[in-house]
């Protein structure tokens, strides 16, 4: 097979050699020099030149002129520059999993374009599809002289609808690439290759546990396992008085003991906690070129942990679930004692608190600036570099739309922002591609996906990877099982 080369453009200097067939796609020379983009927060592009063409990643080598091989010249393009003109196509592929109302999925960025997602909660309620015979049955009752069915075992219902438990099982867990060169499980072909999804599922030692905390950084997930299924009640809390006051007493009480007696609240044997072990698997063969080999394998031991969560279907507190895993301590437990998460506001001084792809490039961050209120139409937004914790403002300007919807993702000079059109829980249509510095609309974006708009809480960003993909992710509600659809614009490269 014909040999080709690839250099840094600027220097000469190699980047990788590697050969293939002439009828492979250009993507596949992007897919080896992947590694010359440099720090994820930065989202850099790359575009392959030979000699005064530009390679496109749809056409094949042959086309190219690369039949016989050659050197390719590699050129590094900061975050978004490849939206400034030339076409964007939408692709969308559905995944069979999902995740509570209005949450749904958490999304992970990897690299090579590529995603983790996962149900955001271990238990959660999914509500039933409204049937035919419901406003019939609404008539029913002890003076209309009939009645409706029984529920079926494990339905319940709320003042939103009925609905049945879902959990969260070990093959929940998918790996979605935008720029596969292979269809896997799930897949849509495009000009480029492949979108493609497929369960890593966690190598559990013992089937018999069930998730009940998870989270996923640096590679790495660490899951609470333990018997009994998430989001159950557990039988210390039945029958007893406020949620909050019992799961709070029970907690001062272990970390009191463990302050004199243990190093940690998962060595107590107080009877009113459960008993559960944490273990780490680490995902393995996330920057090879072939999709299939990613996969999750056990790290260390287990370690023992002790906890206590409420039920999902809890009434008096309908939301103690939700608040308790959004503030899951993985060194104590659960620490919410049943009250809601408090929002923190939009304005930080720390670059953690900036997702990378969405609203942080290298140490700049857009936001919110002090003294925004809920419900502006017309309000300030500025981009800031963060260092050492002190901001100094970059650029500032009145934005029209809605204060709920403004930047989508951050690049070294340009922004993808939210359309005009827009509202409390979503903006419809299109995004601007803006000059930040300048505030010149440069181009809009239409939504080419359906629905046509982004909600507030939906997962969006420029996706890890040279292609400066932009991504949004949802999950449909309302249907017989979950699922969740992925959307991606890619720039012509």
């Amino acid at each position: 097979m014909p040999e080709i080369i690839l250099k840094v453009a600027a220097s000469g200097a190699e980047i990788a050699r590697l050969n293939a067939e002439p009828l492979e796609l250009v993507s596949r020379l992007r897919s080896a020099a992947a590694a010359y983009g440099g720090p994820p927060e930065l989202r850099c592009g790359l575009r392959l030149m030979f000699g005064s063409r530009v390679l496109r990643d749809h056409e094949t080598l042959e086309a190219s002129g690369l039949a016989g091989g050659g050197s390719v010249d590699v050129v590094k393009v900061p975050s978004l520059e490849l939206w400034r003109e030339g076409k964007v196509a939408w692709n969308s592929i559905n995944v069979p999993v999902g995740g509570p109302l209005c949450i749904g999925l958490t999304v992970r960025q990897l690299a090579r374009d590529r995603l983790l997602a996962f149900p955001a909660h271990p238990a959660w309620r999914h509500y039933l599809p409204r049937t035919e015979d419901e406003a019939s049955e609404a008539s029913c009752g002890m003076f209309s002289g009939c009645f409706p069915p029984a529920p079926a075992v494990d339905e319940y219902s709320d003042s939103i609808g009925k609905y049945v438990v879902k959990h969260f099982e070990p093959s929940d867990v998918w790996l979605i690439g935008a720029s596969e060169q292979s269809a896997s499980d799930v897949f849509v072909q495009t000009d480029r290759g492949y979108i493609s999804a497929r369960r890593i599922p966690l190598p559990l030692a013992d089937a018999s546990q069930a998730i009940h905390a998870f989270k996923f950084q640096d590679e790495v997930a660490t899951v609470l396992l333990a018997p009994g299924r998430s989001g159950d009640a557990m039988e210390d809390l039945q029958g007893r008085g406020s949620y909050r006051n019992s799961i709070s007493e029970k907690l001062r009480q272990a970390t009191t003991a463990r302050e004199t007696t243990s190093p940690g609240i998962q060595h107590m044997s107080h009877h009113d906690l459960r008993d559960g072990v944490l273990q780490k698997f680490r995902l393995h063969g996330i920057a090879e070129d072939d999709f299939s080999k990613v996969h999750f394998e056990l790290e260390g031991s287990p370690r023992e942990f002790k906890f206590a969560l409420p039920a999902v279907t809890h009434m008096e507190k309908a939301h103690a679930y939700k608040s308790a895993m959004e503030k899951f301590d993985w060194q104590d437990g659960e620490q919410s004692g049943g009250r809601l998460k408090v929002a923190q506001g939009c304005v930080s001084n720390a670059l953690e608190d900036y997702a990378a792809g969405r609203d942080r490039c290298g140490q700049v961050v857009a936001r919110l600036p002090e003294g925004w209120q809920y419900g502006q139409e017309v309000y300030d937004f500025e981009v800031c570099q963060l260092s050492d914790g002190k901001p100094k403002q970059l650029a500032k300007w009145r934005a029209q739309g809605h204060v709920n919807d403004h930047c989508q993702c951050l690049g070294d000079r340009l922004m993808l922002f939210a359309g005009s059109h827009a509202g409390e829980d979503a903006f419809y249509e299109e995004m601007q591609l803006i000059d930040w510095q300048t505030q010149e609309v440069i181009r809009k974006i239409p939504l080419r996906f359906t629905p046509p708009y982004i909600e507030t809480e939906w997962g969006r960003g420029i996706l890890n990877g040279s292609t400066q993909t932009f991504f949004v992710s949802f999950t449909e509600y309302g249907a017989a099982e979950d699922t969740s659809t992925f959307a991606f614009a890619t720039p012509e490269m």
